[in-house]
């Protein structure tokens, strides 16, 4: 059996293929400050270097901030490893709020100090406003 042909190198590297996708990536430290995050936070209004070192919680809404910090800040002090789901409504530059779902996880270094919180933010305000119209 002949192994697969290699994805070519096309010089993009990880950092550039986290440009081309459409969601909202990023890296937090132990605090929640932004560490990195990708080009698609212009969907907010924002440029990525305008972010670094800003803690997430600044741009999600008063309302839903408390609960998604304490959600991050307990899985650093608990220092397990894993993975969460969050909904909750980021405000843009222009004062809109914009609904998104989080996929994210969290990653200890083997000797147990913190290494990376990582996440994914896809846009879903068009379905939650569908959601709410039909109830």
């Amino acid at each position: 059996m002949q192994p697969a042909d290699p994805i070519p190198n096309n010089g993009v590297g990880f950092e550039g293929l986290m440009d081309i996708i459409p969601d909202i990536c990023f890296d937090l430290d132990a605090q929640g400050a932004i560490r990195r995050i990708n080009k698609a936070v212009a969907l907010l209004g924002y440029r990525r270097e305008e972010l670094t070192g800003r803690s997430l919680g600044d741009l999600i809404h008063a309302v839903d901030r408390e609960n998604v910090m304490k959600a991050i800040s307990g899985a650093v002090e608990a220092g397990t490893e894993g993975s969460s789901f969050h909904q909750f409504r980021f405000q843009a530059t222009d004062g809109t709020l914009k609904w998104f779902e989080a996929h994210c996880c969290i990653r200890f270094t083997p000797s147990g100090e913190f290494h990376t919180h990582a996440g994914i933010c896809r846009e879903i305000t068009a379905r939650m406003e569908q959601q709410e119209f039909l109830e």
